[in-house]
């Protein structure tokens, strides 16, 4: 076997979010001839799709790097990225990743081209690899998220296509904040923070989730709960065959056997279970059409009919390579809605194949359609069709009271149904997963993401944080004693200076003029008060776009009582003038009065809060 080896080190870059990470390639190898491509792609295809020499490069070095960088992606659910020469022969750079994730995809992909120059490959090896894959994926779940997830993308665009001003979050890195102050939310994907956590706790617990809802009149699948193997096939047998295995707090399918025929198929279901789960839960098998339902408050905003992968013959190329075509087809069309993901062999894959007579070095007949696997995951290769206009009004009635009992804002709701259009009691149907965190990322441009931002925010104002300011001379001194006023009178309000700022008596660091981005989001503040001297105006500017009251000192006072130089005069007057053009009211006065500052943050403190979170 040739000496292919990848190794990764940091470099900084030039970058926007952060260092790259440059992958060094040594390799040692023949040159890319198609025997070469051939037994790699064949090899990807077995341990993992993204693994693939590009077919545009000659360059082992480069296709090694092309095709770690594809695996990286993969795993971080990101769009790949073109690799980038480096001064340094036979280096490459890649965009922005963790370290441990480059180098752990360069080792995957490394050993895969090294194992493809050999004519056979023993089967030891392509398990070692699966399991590494698989702990690559595990890993790159386990990372902070950046802001550059492809569900924030989505959310953030469709927010500035409706106008409803957003940022990411500064006090929790990688989230978007949507509204201000007590009419804050912050967003994880497509949960809010400041939701009740009763549905995600259920959620998270398959039969507790189930049984909740099984006392509500709920149709859900019975189910057996085992610890040990024996118990699990108990189980089998008392339900009947065949059963699905989960494990009973997995997500993402990890560990799930469906379609489980006979008793020796058990052993090897409830350990793959077992091993991703703190239990295994042993369900009836419904053969039916798969089905998810995403919910916003108690509203049916789309049915994804999710149909197992497939291939069609040629009579020419066998399975493992329509496979590698099917793809980078894929991969070409991925940002496409509804958006499709490629397939990599697994468990499922070779089990479902296997039960048709076939395996990857089956050549299908022209216009042979070869199904791929039984578990119908978007992300797994399933293909998703929009059904929400078949769905029949009974069923939709069904899920609107799912929602209720729940109070989730935004839920997936996977079923299986034999058809689509008749009513849900009328029909073998069984709702058997409920999701608390359903990935709105493939809904780019969907009414869904915009039903979703505007059960946040219904127009701007209901989001704001009403602003108060006062200019004048001394402002630290005044929001001294504002600091207290408030206090006593209870009222929910923070008072920032130019460079200080206090939430709940505690002082909170500030870059100068930054008050307000940090005030917003404190989820707790009614009313933001920024005191200021004209001179700050003028040197900081104002940090909001609109204020409710502002409370001004005579034009110019401060700077003709110190003396100062007309320009500054002038530079203070213009500031003032600034100030007028964007607040709604003004007060001018000689003397900046307490008692007045106070009944205005009191009035704009008592209009009526949205409840956190989402309205249905």
């Amino acid at each position: 076997m040739a000496n292919i080896a990848a190794t990764t080190r940091r470099a900084h870059g030039p970058s926007l979010d952060g260092p790259e990470t440059v992958t060094i390639v040594a390799v040692d190898a023949p040159r890319m001839d198609a025997a070469w491509r051939a037994r790699w792609r064949r090899l990807a295809a077995m341990i993992g799709p993204s693994a693939l020499p590009p077919d545009t490069s000659d360059d082992p070095a480069r296709a090694v790097a092309a095709a770690t960088e594809a695996l990286a992606a993969a795993a971080l659910d990101r769009e790949p990225a073109a690799v980038r020469s480096s001064a340094e022969p036979g280096a490459y750079v890649l965009p922005d990743m963790p370290p441990a994730i480059a180098e752990r995809a360069a080792g995957i992909v490394s050993a895969t081209a090294g194992l493809a120059c050999s004519e056979t490959v023993p089967q030891a090896e392509i398990e070692r690899l699966r399991q590494a894959t698989g702990r690559l994926y595990r890993l790159a779940r386990s990372q902070p998220a950046p802001p550059a997830r492809r569900v924030d993308g989505v959310v953030a665009g469709a927010a500035e296509r409706l106008g409803i001003p957003w940022g990411w979050s500064t006090t929790q890195p990688g989230l978007i904040r949507i509204g201000e102050g007590r009419h804050l939310t912050l967003l994880d994907g497509a949960s809010p923070m400041d939701r009740p956590v009763m549905g995600s706790q259920l959620a998270a617990s398959k039969p507790a989730m189930k049984r909740y809802l099984a006392g509500f009149g709920l149709p859900v699948l019975p189910d057996r709960i085992a610890r040990r193997e024996e118990e699990a096939a108990a189980a089998a047998a008392e339900l009947g065959y065949p059963v699905a295995v989960k494990p009973v707090d997995g997500s993402r399918a990890r560990g799930v056997t469906l379609d489980v025929r006979k008793a020796e198929e058990m052993p090897d279901a409830f350990g793959r279970a077992r091993s991703e789960g703190s239990a295994v839960m042993i369900e009836p098998y419904l053969d039916l059409p798969d089905f998810r339902a995403i919910m916003v408050g108690t509203q049916v905003v789309n049915v994804l009919r999710r149909d197992p992968p497939y291939l069609t013959g040629n009579g020419r190329t066998d399975i493992a390579g329509l496979l590698a075509e099917h793809n980078r087809a894929v991969t070409e069309q991925r940002a496409a809605f509804p958006a499709h993901y490629p397939v990599t062999v697994d468990f499922d894959v070779e089990q479902t194949l296997r039960r048709s007579g076939r395996s990857l070095e089956t050549v299908p007949a022209v216009g042979e359609q070869v199904i791929l696997r039984r578990l119908p995951m978007r992300d797994l290769g399933a293909y998703g069709t929009d059904a929400t206009a078949e769905a029949h009004p009974r069923t939709l009635a069904l899920f609107a009271r799912l929602a209720s009992i729940t109070g989730m804002a935004c839920c997936a709701i996977d079923f299986r149904a034999e058809d689509i259009g008749q009513a849900w009691d009328a029909q073998r149907f069984a709702i058997f997963e409920y999701n608390a965190r359903p990935d709105i990322g493939i809904f780019a441009g969907h009414p869904l993401v915009a039903t979703l931002l505007r059960s946040i925010a219904p127009d701007l104002e209901a989001i704001r944080l009403p602003t108060l300011l006062i200019v004048g001379d001394e402002p630290a001194v005044l929001a001294s004693a504002l600091r207290d006023e408030f206090a006593c009178r209870g009222l929910p309000a923070a008072v920032a200076t130019a460079d200080d700022l206090a939430l709940a008596d505690i002082r909170v660091a500030i870059e100068p003029g930054s008050a307000h981005r940090r005030m917003i989001e404190d989820p707790t503040l009614a009313v933001a008060v920024h005191c200021r001297t004209a001179a700050d105006v003028a040197r900081f500017g104002l940090g909001v776009a609109v204020i409710d009251i502002a409370h001004l000192a005579e034009p110019g006072a401060g700077a003709m009582a110190r003396g100062d130089e007309a320009p500054t005069v002038r530079l203070e007057a213009e500031a003032i003038a600034l100030v007028r053009s964007r607040a709604r009211r003004t007060r001018d006065c000689p003397a900046i009065d307490m008692a007045a500052v106070a009944a205005d943050v009191a009035l704009l403190a008592a209009a009526p809060a949205r409840p956190r979170g989402l309205s249905s």
